[in-house]
């Protein structure tokens, strides 16, 4: 599966991914995920680069055989 495939195949899955790495990197890089970097802050474009991210992760987990879902 590309990363394509995986943000059009689970779509809540790759937006959810993005949100967590977003949190781990802001918690790595800031110790918090407060303030003005916080998803809920984050233009579209930003949220895009973090879906793109996310993308590969969830194509590299459906590649593998299990849900990207969590089931």
């Amino acid at each position: 599966m590309t990363p394509e495939q995986a943000r059009t195949e689970h779509p809540d899955a790759v937006d959810v991914a993005a949100q967590s790495l977003h949190a781990h990197y802001q918690r790595q890089a800031r110790g918090h995920i407060f303030g003005p970097y916080r998803w809920d802050n984050l233009d579209e474009d930003e949220r895009e680069d973090w879906r793109d991210e996310a993308a590969a992760a969830v194509a590299a987990i459906a590649t593998l055989g299990l849900s990207p879902k969590g089931t």
